[in-house]
């Protein structure tokens, strides 16, 4: 995987996209200002050539109902002082996407975009809010530089593909399991004219190869399905391959891993033990909210893993730059945990700033 050349300017990006985006023909409108205008964006993609071969912030979910995202929106940190213009951008996109039902380009950052259509929970949170998950994000965005490879177990429609891709520069593999969702991921990848740094892996990952059935009505939520339990009696899912994280990267690149696999993280990690050995991974966000129970496991147990790995949860705040040390992981949302703390520490304070809805962060 090659990257950008430093020379490309954020209108010749934008340049080639509009051209990208013609020769898709097929409509959308943009969401990147108080009015919203059509304009030309993909919809059949291109796979990528290999893929041929803290203040925590509440996540919003698809179970949300108006008012609660609202609410959500209006007590985020990124919406501080801005918080009628947040609401506002709620609003339009509840319009635009009933009104017109067209997919829409938001913007992620200073040069990402993602395109996204109503029920796409993974990514309307960013437009509301700019980063929806807002320490997590940034330390993803602060941490990583050009020529970085980050790895994005769980991507969902890319918000954090997108991140790391476009806006930090570094190349990406992504695993995302659920067919209708790889599409749209590999859609996101194909808008930010990323195919050539961004592996996209229509996978499920785990401690061997093999197969599974993951659900496919949640959204960002679906699972791995657990055919012995009486919950998945009548769930709709789909027979989907699965694969071992050491076998997808190559060895000492990954930098930052991010892992949210709704409870399968256990499976995961024993899949990823070269990787947890290697001394360049510098940090691991990983989804800690009890999901693991499903399946037999205690989030105590992926802590006592990663600690066993040299890993230690911490916190990020994003204002000052600064790591601090956790006595335990979070319970609810994502938990960071770092090692090699020095050079992480030197990324983080002379990373560059990034432009987000006219903050610079």
């Amino acid at each position: 995987m090659s990257v950008l050349a430093s020379s490309a300017t954020g209108s010749a990006k934008r340049l080639a996209r509009t051209r990208f985006a013609k020769n898709q023909a097929s409509s959308t409108v943009a969401f990147d200002g108080p009015v919203l205008r059509p304009i030309e964006t993909p919809v059949a993609c291109r796979h990528s050539k290999r893929s041929q071969s803290r203040p925590r912030t509440p996540r919003p979910r698809s179970a949300m109902g108006p008012l609660k995202i609202v609410r959500y929106i209006w007590k985020h940190p990124m919406n501080r002082g801005a918080r009628v213009a947040a609401v506002g951008r709620f609003v339009r996109w509840q319009i635009g996407t009933r009104v017109l039902g067209l997919p829409c380009l938001i913007p992620m950052g200073e040069h990402g975009v993602m395109v996204a259509s109503r029920g796409d929970h993974g990514a309307t949170g960013n437009f509301y809010c700019g980063l929806h998950e807002y320490p997590d994000m940034l330390f993803v965005l602060h941490a990583l530089e050009p020529g970085d490879l980050f790895l994005d177990a769980g991507a969902n429609v890319g918000s954090y593909t997108v991140l790391a891709g476009a806006v930090a520069g570094a190349d990406v593999i992504c695993c995302e399991p659920v067919p209708t969702t790889v599409e749209k991921l590999r859609r996101n990848v194909a808008a930010n004219l990323m195919s050539d740094r961004v592996q996209t892996c229509h996978t499920a990952v785990g401690r061997a190869p093999g197969t599974c059935r993951m659900t496919t009505g949640h959204d960002a939520m679906n699972r791995v399905l657990d055919e012995g339990s009486d919950a998945s009696v009548g769930e709709p899912s789909v027979e989907v391959p699965i694969s071992r994280i050491d076998d997808l990267v190559p060895p000492g690149r990954v930098r930052v891993m991010k892992l949210d696999v709704e409870g399968f993280e256990r499976e995961a990690l024993a899949g990823a033990r070269r990787l947890l050995g290697e001394s360049s991974l510098l940090a691991v966000l990983i989804e800690l909210n009890g999901a693991g129970r499903r399946y037999g496991v205690e989030d105590a147990e992926l802590d006592a893993t990663l600690r066993a790995a040299g890993f230690s949860p911490a916190t990020y705040n994003p204002t000052s730059r600064k790591l601090s040390e956790l006595a335990t992981f979070n319970s609810s949302g994502n938990t960071l945990y770092v090692r090699e703390a020095h050079e992480l520490r030197d990324r983080l304070e002379h990373a560059r700033p990034v432009q987000v809805f006219g903050r610079t962060l």
